[in-house]
C-alpha cells in the first residue's frame, strides 16, 4: 500500500514542499552567489524596509483598485452574456452561441489528447518505433 502512494508523496513533497524551503531568503540577507547556507540572517528587517516604503503602500493600493475596478465593469459582463444566451428563443442560436463560448477552453484538451494519441497510442509514432526502429529511417 505504502509503495502505491509514494509517487503521489513524492509529487507533492517534489512540487508543493521542496519550493517552500526557498521563502527562508525572505529572512535573510540573500546573496545569489553564495548561497542558502552563507547568507546572513536578518530577521525581520526585510519585511521592516518593505512596509516602511511608500511605493509598496502605493502598489497595494493600486491592486486593490484594479481588483474593485474588475469586480465592477468586468464581472457582470460574462453573466450578462449567460443572460442574454438564455433569454435567445431559438434553441440552435443558444447551442452555437455556447458552443462558440467554450471551445476556446475545451479546444487545447482536445489538441492535447489528440497529440497524445498520435505519439504515444497504440498506432502512435513512439509505439511503432519501439516495435520497429527501422520503420522511421529513411528508407534504403
Amino acid at each position: 500500500m505504502l509503495a502505491l502512494m509514494a509517487p503521489g508523496l513524492l509529487f507533492f513533497a517534489v512540487f508543493f514542499y521542496v519550493p517552500m524551503l526557498g521563502n527562508i531568503v525572505a529572512f535573510q540577507d540573500y546573496q545569489p552567489f553564495i548561497g542558502f547556507r552563507s547568507s546572513p540572517w536578518v530577521g525581520l528587517a526585510n519585511f521592516q524596509e518593505l512596509f516602511s516604503d511608500p511605493a509598496f503602500w502605493e502598489s497595494v493600493r493600486n491592486t486593490l483598485a484594479f481588483a474593485a475596478l474588475q469586480l465592477i465593469f468586468f464581472f457582470p459582463a460574462p453573466l450578462a452574456l449567460a443572460l442574454l444566451i438564455n433569454s435567445l428563443v431559438s434553441s440552435r442560436v443558444k447551442s452555437s452561441c455556447r458552443a462558440s463560448s467554450t471551445s476556446r477552453t475545451s479546444s487545447p484538451g482536445c489538441w492535447f489528447v489528440a497529440l497524445f494519441q498520435q505519439v504515444l497510442g497504440g498506432a502512435g509514432l513512439i509505439s511503432n518505433f519501439l516495435r520497429d526502429p527501422r520503420a522511421l529511417g529513411p528508407s534504403t
